[in-house]
């Protein structure tokens, strides 16, 4: 029930942001004045297991699954002078449990990643946008109790087709050292 309330609390501050952001624009959409992109969508882990979970053991015969929750993000092309970069934030969760095994309790948690991103977005093939990027992942987990042990640097590559009318269709795939930030986030995104 509370993996629930916390997507519904996302995809409504989402489209509360994406509402108001489109309204502050409205007014002056000049040429010098930052790209905003807003995308919804799910994150889907490409590990079978998280290695952020540093405070239990896994003991034999425990199975270890992790599955897919929302995702929400925000990309801003500022205009800088040299080439076409974008910085993007996302709010990502997925949702893991642990059972099985003689002595092993069974355990079930969501975790959530806040990667902020520097991508290069200048790859354009017709209406097909490829780039990727670095950044920094802040990773937050029950069994932490605040600690930022599941946090690191990761990196990104993406793809981004174009629909018309200011809308795309996404999906980027994030890679690092911790199986945890290894995953794939598919939505459809929508220009501010």
């Amino acid at each position: 029930m509370a993996q629930l309330t916390i997507t519904r609390r996302a995809v409504c501050a989402f489209f509360i942001c994406a509402a108001l952001l489109s309204a502050m624009r409205a007014p002056s959409r000049a040429a010098s004045t930052p790209t905003i992109d807003a995308a919804l969508g799910v994150f889907v882990p490409t590990s079978t297991s998280s290695t952020v979970e540093q405070n239990f053991p896994i003991f034999p015969g425990s199975s270890v699954t992790q599955s897919g929750n929302v995702g929400l993000e925000v990309s801003m092309q500022p205009h800088f002078i040299f080439g076409n970069y974008q910085i993007s934030g996302l709010f990502l969760s997925q949702h893991e449990a642990v059972s099985g095994g003689i002595e092993q309790p069974t355990i079930s948690e969501t975790i959530t990643q806040v990667p902020v991103m520097i991508e290069d977005a200048s790859g354009l093939i017709g209406p097909v946008k490829l780039g990727g990027g670095l950044g920094y992942d802040f990773v937050s987990y029950p069994g932490a109790h605040g600690s930022s042990a599941g946090s690191g640097v990761l990196g990104d590559t993406f793809v981004q087709i174009g629909l018309g009318s200011g809308t795309a269709l996404e999906a980027k795939y994030f890679f690092g050292e911790r199986s945890a930030l290894s995953g794939v986030f598919a939505g459809i995104a929508v220009k501010l």
